[in-house]
């Protein structure tokens, strides 16, 4: 109970900042009378409420375009904040230009959020590089791996936008596809209708997938129902081998305990990479970029995660370099790759400002 307490303080607490953000250099810049204060207090008031009564009707009554538009007011806030700290400085420097300044960034926010949102409804970017190695042989040449995460599906998720985006997938004939988690947000009941168009798929070897937080917050029972009406294999603290030279191990979340399985508990790369010969074209998957020591240590050659939205809008486009080793892009180490996606869809307010929704191909080759 206290434990909730204190986050829902917390949680307060933080929109009160961001709206804060928005309230400070409003009313210092045009030195609004009370009567002025007030509304602007009521208003941003209301908005934060909106923001508040689109999470509840998220988790109790699905009232999705409440909840679009509080994520939306939330992703303004966020832009906000970004653009208020490079601003304030001017009050305390030259507080005569502070006017001025002021104005420049409400009409940036305007923009910057417009472009955001603009830029979330574009097709998926696709990235494609060339990772050549020695364990392979010709026999691999050109062999095509595909990642994707962070579909997170929800029952306002469009099917229309999501059979689109699989058909996309499919137009680049990947040899096997990875979803490196965060697959669903709702419960199995309310996006079931969204597992058929993944039977749009048609890579050669399949579909892989490990499952993200989102996953386990929707309980990992919905998660497994729904990957099994998708016809998507898991891998649960495991490996499988796709070709003779090829193998890809994946780990579950760290997120929480699986419910109801019973040999599935936390994250065990170990586990996930056992057996497998040392000669093997070794991939691990896993949606959060933090075993990276681990797997390298265990000979893996591809290091494939997500979670991290690249950032999607600031600040946590800058953040996300202070909690991530590898927050963003492909990073080579001691002679392996490591690609952490931006996913393929947002989270949270609908917008991406500097990061892009995207599909990212890796064509293997032999070193001969």
């Amino acid at each position: 109970m206290y434990t909730f307490i204190l986050f829902l303080f917390v949680i307060l607490f933080a929109l009160f900042l961001l709206n804060f953000s928005i309230y400070f250099p409003v009313v210092k810049a045009y030195n609004m009378n009370r009567m002025k204060r007030l509304w602007l207090v009521f208003s941003l008031l209301l908005l934060m409420l909106i923001v508040i009564l689109g999470v509840v009707a998220n988790m109790f009554w699905n009232i999705y375009w409440l909840t679009e538009l509080g994520f939306i007011w939330l992703g303004i806030l966020s832009i906000s904040l970004s653009v208020m700290l490079f601003n304030l400085p001017v009050l305390l420097i030259y507080r005569r230009a502070f006017r001025i300044t002021t104005t420049i960034s409400l009409v940036l926010i305007v923009i910057l959020s417009v472009l955001a949102l603009i830029n979330n409804k574009k097709l998926p970017v696709v990235r494609e590089y060339h990772i050549y190695s020695e364990k392979l042989t010709s026999e691999s040449d050109g062999f095509r791996l595909v990642l994707v995460s962070e579909f997170h599906l929800t029952g306002s998720s469009s099917r229309q936008k999501l059979e689109r985006n699989l058909r996309f997938l499919n137009s680049f004939e990947p040899d096997i596809l990875i979803i490196a988690g965060d697959l669903i947000d709702s419960s199995y009941d309310e996006i079931s209708h969204l597992a058929s168009p993944f039977l749009l798929l048609q890579p050669t070897y399949g579909t892989l997938a490990v499952p993200g937080n989102h996953d386990f917050y929707q309980e990992i029972g919905s998660y497994q129902r729904f990957t099994d009406s998708a016809e998507i294999n898991n891998l649960y603290n495991r490996s499988t081998r796709i070709t003779d030279e090829i193998v890809i191990a994946g780990v579950i979340d760290k997120t929480g305990q699986i419910q109801g399985a019973e040999d599935l508990q936390i994250p065990d790369v170990e586990k996930a990479m056992r057996d497998i010969d040392p000669e093997s074209y070794t991939v691990f998957v896993s949606h959060q970029p933090v075993y990276i020591g681990e797997a390298l240590d265990l000979g893996t050659d591809l290091l494939l995660a997500g979670h991290t939205h690249g950032g999607q809008i600031p600040p946590l486009t800058a953040l996300i370099n202070l909690f991530f080793q590898y927050p963003y892009g492909l990073y080579e180490r001691d002679g392996s790759y490591i690609y952490t996606t931006s996913g393929i869809n947002t989270w949270g307010p609908p917008m991406r400002l500097f990061s892009r929704n995207e599909i990212v191909i890796f064509d293997l080759y032999s070193l001969e």
